[in-house]
């Protein structure tokens, strides 16, 4: 009997898995940006419990919105997420130089879950690119340190060659 408990447990762990990362992660950059009516550059400036609901993640994070690259102005943001945490999930792959950033559309600092949703997480006091239209990219809301980070010059340019 507890064999059979195991199989069917294994079996349906399984059948829950995403062994492969959904197409809508993987989308180029100039269609991100097509795509996206809004694009902000935002600071993660507090982060709260939400209510007791199943499908809410574990935090709130309110975010100052410092630029707002295309769309409507607005002064924050909220948004559904994760706390970081490790190194991995604050990277900003040098200024988004990291070659292997750019060499594919699956690289960026969000990963899917098994549910086959890419999952964002945040830091306090950390900024992002912010892509709000979901489902999320893995690129959707990548970290930016400093204001020469390429991948914020290359959306800028992008959003600029659009108007």
């Amino acid at each position: 009997m507890w064999k059979l408990f195991t199989v069917t447990f294994l079996n349906a762990s399984t059948a829950l898995a995403c062994f492969a990362p959904p197409e809508s992660a993987m989308i180029p950059l100039e269609e991100m940006v097509k795509r996206n009516d809004n694009i902000y550059l935002a600071e993660a400036v507090s982060v709260s419990k939400p209510g007791k609901t199943l499908k809410s993640p574990s935090n709130i994070f309110k975010f100052k919105v410092v630029e707002t690259i295309k769309g409507k102005a607005v002064k924050s943001l909220k948004i559904e997420g994760y706390r970081a945490k490790d190194n991995n999930e604050i990277s900003d792959f040098n200024g988004h130089k990291d070659e292997m950033f750019w060499s594919n559309n699956t690289s960026g600092r969000l990963i899917n879950d098994p549910s086959c949703q890419v999952q964002p997480t945040f830091a306090k006091g950390t900024r992002y690119l912010i892509f709000p239209l979901q489902p999320y990219t893995y690129k959707s809301l990548e970290i930016v340190k400093t204001n020469d980070d390429m991948f914020l010059q290359k959306v800028r340019e992008l959003v600029a060659a659009k108007k």
